[in-house]
């Protein structure tokens, strides 16, 4: 229609509007192409104001599409345009998204500060918006840094906003990332009860890269809490959303999420169906692994490419073999010096625990009492049995938070002592995980109350 008007003005507007719906649908390569022809529509009519929005859209087209210095080289641009407008609700938006890309670079001194002056400026505008989009950058920084605590109060602070203006989508988003923080603080039933929460609020909009997130967060609380059949699918359906829109980044991330996976819950169904599309996924960890540092590392995403090396690595040293092990070591360190320099303490202190777990024996053998053994009286000679634990195993390294952690090898003992045909004590299990019975006993409440089968001696599950 503008095209028949024969109208600049117009024109420039339907470009706009098209490379904004191409963008949120996350066909972000096909939409940097309207907004070029729009920027220039818009520099002949001298149009400043839309111009700055139009850059600054841009910019986050580029940084779905993996151009991180393009991204910043306009989003910059359209910043100082609107500061010389001194147009407020413009220069939170722009703030924001400067912010959010400072973020993916793995630059979060300068993440925060872009965000603290977003949500200033916003606040004196009166934008509930602009202060929501800082607040979740602010609880996003705070996160990958491992000030988790901090990170929680900001998401909260969103989520407050964004359920006052009642805005689904950045109810969902804030859902999503509160409830990677409670995984982070070892509060693995509370952090998929918000992410469950997230995906049904998706069901009524959003944009389709953060369901990707979302369904690549309950995977790894999934697989935390030993459901690894629904950690499989939810990380096939972040792989698949993933490939549907061809974001380097978000592939980048769903690759390590379902090469996490399939190290140690395997791969039963090689073909899955979203969207009405079919997609084949390899059941090999190292293709996703190798998939993820290619993606991430030629993007420029230095936060997300440290955790694929940290875990990549750790997954190579549990083989054994010398080379493998030399490789692991390489990654594992490559990772250290990049949550080092990139200020990631919780990552950082993940690794000093994975170096402690290494040194511990990983099995160990144990007197039990037999299953079928009687209680209330003492047991006989023939009464006991000789049992192996794992303390330690290869998927131990993949679980984020001590308490998490903890109660995974917990599960796994009461399950290789059923399978032997035993039924551990409470002091049993505590003197094996070096923790004091009332932990034991804490642990084992929270496990019967997730649904788990967590039978010891005298219990009745």
């Amino acid at each position: 229609m503008a095209s028949q008007a024969e109208s600049e003005p117009l024109m420039a507007r339907a470009l706009l509007n098209s490379a904004n719906a191409l963008r949120n649908l996350g066909r972000s390569s096909e939409s940097i192409g309207f907004y070029r022809r729009a920027v220039a529509a818009l520099e002949v009519l001298d149009d400043k104001v839309r111009l700055a929005d139009c850059l600054n859209r841009m910019g986050y087209a580029y940084v779905f599409d993996g151009q991180l210095a393009e991204a910043e080289a306009v989003m910059q641009r359209g910043l100082a345009m609107r500061r010389r407008l001194d147009e407020k609700v413009g220069l939170a938006y722009s703030l924001s998204n400067l912010s959010g890309l400072y973020s993916y670079k793995g630059d979060f001194v300068r993440s925060k500060e872009a965000a603290e002056e977003a949500y200033e400026v916003a606040v004196a505008a009166g934008d509930p918006y602009g202060q929501d989009a800082a607040l979740q950058n602010l609880g996003c920084v705070h996160l990958e840094q491992g000030s988790l605590n901090e990170a929680i109060s900001y998401f909260e602070r969103s989520l407050t906003i964004a359920r006052e203006i009642g805005d689904k989508p950045l109810v969902a988003e804030a859902l999503a990332d509160m409830g990677q923080a409670y995984a982070r603080k070892g509060d693995l039933l509370g952090a998929r009860s918000l992410q469950q929460e997230s995906l049904v609020c998706f069901d009524d909009g959003g944009e389709i890269w953060y369901l990707c997130k979302a369904h690549e967060y309950l995977a790894e609380i999934s697989l935390a809490l030993g459901d690894g059949d629904i950690a499989r699918e939810q990380a096939h359906q972040a792989l698949n959303v993933a490939i549907e829109l061809g974001t380097p980044y978000l592939l980048g991330t769903a690759h390590r999420v379902m090469a996490t996976v399939l190290a140690h819950v395997g791969n039963v169904l090689a073909n899955t169906v979203m969207h009405g599309t079919t997609n084949n996924v390899s059941a090999d960890p190292i293709y996703h692994f190798d998939e993820s540092i290619r993606l991430l590392q030629k993007g420029g995403f230095r936060a997300s490419l440290a955790r694929t090396l940290a875990a990549y690595g750790r997954y190579l040293l549990v083989d054994g073999k010398d080379e493998q092990c030399r490789r692991g070591t390489e990654m594992v360190e490559r990772a250290r010096t990049l949550f080092h320099d990139l200020g990631m303490a919780w990552d950082l202190a993940r690794l000093d625990m994975d170096d402690a777990d290494r040194a511990q024996p990983t099995q160990i053998s144990v007197l039990l009492p037999l299953d079928m053994a009687p209680t209330g009286r003492p047991l006989r000679d023939d009464e006991w049995m000789d049992v192996v634990w794992n303390v330690s195993a290869v998927e131990d390294r993949f679980i984020s938070g001590k308490v998490a952690r903890r109660r995974r090898r917990l599960l796994r003992l009461l399950q290789e002592a059923n399978e032997q045909g035993a039924a551990p004590r409470v002091h049993d299990l505590a003197r094996a995980l070096d923790v004091s019975p009332k932990t034991i006993k804490r642990d084992l409440a929270a496990l019967r109350a997730a649904g788990h089968n967590a039978r010891t001696r005298g219990s009745r599950r």
